[in-house]
């Protein structure tokens, strides 16, 4: 009886000691689930943050490409620079004379003749040619001396 007693007493103990495992096992497995439950939160956060972030540097993108459009409509038209052939062109057209005179006004100017004296010449005349011109204009010269 005393060994039954002690097959009992070793049987209970068995039994405790394995219900014990078990709950360490399962105290063991809820730990893992939520584990996982945190790790799968992190994720999804840095998800999350990354898709606010994407989101943010999209619309910061789309906002500097709105200034950028919006800085060029502001701006002046573009004016090309006033070159000297676009200068002499200016100087023809003010004068009165077409586009294509302007070569002429310009060459006689740099000869050294007084603007006024070319332009009338070159109204005058408008095919003449800047050799026949410069003729002319020395003729005017020294009438206008004489005068």
């Amino acid at each position: 009886q005393q060994q039954q007693q002690q097959q009992l007493k070793q049987l209970k103990q068995q039994q405790e000691q394995a219900q014990w495992q078990k709950r360490q096992q399962e105290q063991l497995e809820r730990q893992r689930l939520e584990l996982d439950r945190q790790r799968q939160k992190q994720q999804q956060l840095e998800q999350q943050r990354l898709q606010m972030q994407r989101n943010e540097e999209e619309e910061q993108r789309k906002q500097q490409q709105q200034q950028q459009q919006k800085k060029q409509q502001s701006r002046v038209p573009h004016v090309t620079p006033v070159t000297g052939a676009n200068r002499a062109v200016l100087q023809a057209r003010s004068a009165g004379l077409s586009d294509w005179q302007a070569g002429s006004l310009q060459s006689l100017k740099d000869f050294g003749f007084p603007e006024d004296l070319v332009v009338s010449v070159l109204k005058k005349n408008p095919g003449i040619t800047v050799e026949m011109a410069v003729d002319e204009l020395l003729t005017l010269q020294a009438l206008r001396a004489e005068g």
